[in-house]
């Protein structure tokens, strides 16, 4: 059996030129005006670079204005929520993201919690959260809105009927996922840690027809424990000597596999993607009357 390993640069450009560019492109036209994304940065930067650079080259690329302000690390928890209900106010901003990791004097639900639901960039709002539940994807999480995207458009699988076994519950990827695939009928086993206690992960994973992982541990999963012919995700970012590897153990899932994720390369380019395409659509509500 030949397996198909996702190229995750290829899809996330074709979607982003194709897709979202022409849109925007269109909301430029018609109201004079372009999404702008506002990021907060508290610190240096340091590590976070390479991720907010791919951020401002993916804007740039479909014409989505990049604002990155950076606060000092002594910035306090009400002097960054006034940043931020400002920006909130702002008719010119169309998105707001925080980025993470903050210093430990933040809280960074509250301070999620500050921005409007109608400028979540990342879809963790509990409104855009409710829009999941009951069927509306166009502001969601991005890593789980961009997982669908693959199993559904990239890896072709019809999935009505089909058993998807998803490794990890967390608010960002496991659980929305699950509301995501339940309302296409898939048939969806959500395994946790209370799972591996159980000794029943391998019970689930070898009827996966779809495998989502994303516990972030390296080469957690193997090609033992899998059925064959499975279409296999890896949500995993795992930092190894020289680079990083996802939570699949690559070369011995390979062969179980008819699709595959790589790491690097696969899911967190379509991650970025879903960033763009949740602006988009916060653009066309906040603007609608205009693009009617």
């Amino acid at each position: 059996m030949e397996t198909t390993v996702f190229r995750g640069r290829d899809a996330a450009m074709r979607i982003q030129t194709e897709e979202i560019k022409p849109r925007v492109d269109s909301f430029r036209d018609k109201t004079g005006k372009s999404p702008k994304l506002v990021a907060f940065q508290v610190g240096s930067p340091g590590t976070s670079m390479p991720y907010i650079r791919t951020q401002q080259r993916s804007c740039a690329r479909v014409g989505i204005e990049y604002d990155f302000v950076e606060l000092p690390m002594e910035v306090t928890e009400a002097e960054l929520i006034a940043q931020i209900e400002a920006r909130n106010a702002d008719p010119d901003t169309t998105a707001i993201i925080l980025q993470l990791p903050l210093p430990e004097h933040l809280e960074a639900s509250r301070l999620v919690d500050a921005i409007a639901d109608d400028k979540d960039a990342e879809g963790m709002k509990p409104a855009n959260l409710g829009r999941v539940v009951l069927g509306d994807y166009s502001v969601a999480p991005c890593t789980a809105k961009g997982i669908l995207a693959i199993i559904r458009d990239e890896a072709r699988v019809a999935l009505r009927g089909r058993e998807v076994v998803i490794v990890g519950n967390s608010d960002i990827v496991g659980k929305p996922l699950t509301m995501m695939l339940t309302r296409e009928f898939a048939t969806v086993s959500l395994c946790h840690i209370a799972t591996t206690e159980a000794n029943m992960l391998p019970t689930h994973l070898q009827r996966g027809d779809v495998v989502v992982v994303a516990v972030g541990v390296a080469h957690l999963i193997t090609g033992e424990h899998l059925k064959q012919g499975a279409v296999l995700v890896d949500v995993g970012i795992n930092p190894i000597e020289g680079g990083i590897t996802g939570d699949l153990d690559f070369e011995t899932c390979k062969p179980k596999a008819s699709f595959i994720t790589p790491v690097p390369g696969g899911v967190g380019l379509m991650t970025g993607t879903m960033l763009l395409d949740n602006i988009a659509n916060l653009f066309e509500r906040q603007h609608h009357t205009q693009l009617q």
